[in-house]
C-alpha cells in the first residue's frame, strides 16, 4: 500500500484557521507563498514554500512589517502558530527535514502605487507638525492597518502627528464624513470625524506651535 503525500497546498487548506483569519496562493519561483490576512490587522505576512535540489520543502515565515511597528507583534503571535502547524503537518507526512528551520524574519513591505501624503507644516518656524497619510482603500480596520505598516518607514523618523484618512463618505457636503486613524506617534482608534471638525482639529496643532 503506498502513502499518499500532501502538498503543501493540500495542508494549508486543512488548517483549522483562527477568527478573521484568511489566506490566499501567490506564486514563487520554484515554490508557493501563502500569505495571510487578519480581518482587523490586515497582512499579517507569508509562509514561502520552496523545494529544495535534495527534494526536501523548505519554509520560510516573513511577518509583515517591521519588528518596531506597534502591531509587529501581534501579527507575529497570530502567524508564528500557523507557521509552526504547517511545518509539523508536512513533517508528519514526510518526514523531518535534514535541514533545520530558517528563523522567522519581517518582511518589509511597501506600497504598491502612490499613497498621497500632505505636510502640514508651521508658519512660523516651518517645522513638521502633522502628516496627513490619504488612503482611498482604507475601508476597514484592516486596510487602515496595511497602511500603517507600510507607511511606517515614512513617519517613523519625524515626531509629526500622523493620521491615515480614508475615503470621504456620504452623498452630500451636508454629511461628508470620514474614518480617521492617528498612527504616530501614539496610535488612536478609528474615529469619523466631519471635514470641520478635523480642519479644527488640525488648526489646534498649528495654534499651540511655537507658541
Amino acid at each position: 500500500m503506498t502513502t499518499q503525500r500532501k502538498s503543501p497546498a493540500e495542508v494549508a487548506a486543512g488548517l483549522k484557521l483562527p477568527p478573521n483569519v484568511s489566506f490566499r496562493r501567490d506564486p514563487l519561483p520554484g515554490g508557493i507563498a501563502y500569505v495571510f490576512r487578519h480581518a482587523e490587522l490586515g497582512e499579517l505576512g507569508r509562509l514561502c514554500v520552496t523545494g529544495t535540489a535534495s527534494g526536501e520543502t523548505c519554509v520560510v515565515t516573513e511577518i509583515a512589517g517591521d519588528e518596531r511597528e506597534a502591531m509587529f507583534v501581534q501579527r507575529r503571535a497570530i502567524l508564528e502558530p500557523l507557521s509552526h502547524e504547517i511545518v509539523t503537518a508536512l513533517e508528519s507526512i514526510r518526514g523531518p527535514s535534514s535541514t533545520p528551520p530558517p528563523p522567522l524574519a519581517a518582511k518589509h513591505s511597501m506600497p504598491g502605487g502612490t499613497i498621497p501624503v500632505e505636510e502640514v507644516r508651521c508658519d512660523r518656524c516651518g517645522a513638521l507638525v502633522a502628516l496627513l497619510v490619504f488612503a482611498e482603500d482604507a475601508i476597514d480596520p484592516g486596510r487602515f492597518e496595511d497602511v500603517a505598516r507600510q507607511m511606517y518607514p515614512h513617519y517613523a523618523v519625524t515626531t509629526a502627528q500622523t493620521y491615515i484618512i480614508g475615503p470621504e463618505q456620504g452623498s452630500m457636503p451636508a454629511n461628508f464624513r470620514a474614518a480617521i486613524m492617528k498612527v504616530w506617534p501614539q496610535r488612536e482608534p478609528i474615529t469619523t470625524f466631519t471635514p470641520d471638525q478635523f480642519r479644527l482639529h488640525v488648526t489646534s496643532l498649528l495654534t499651540g506651535h511655537c507658541r
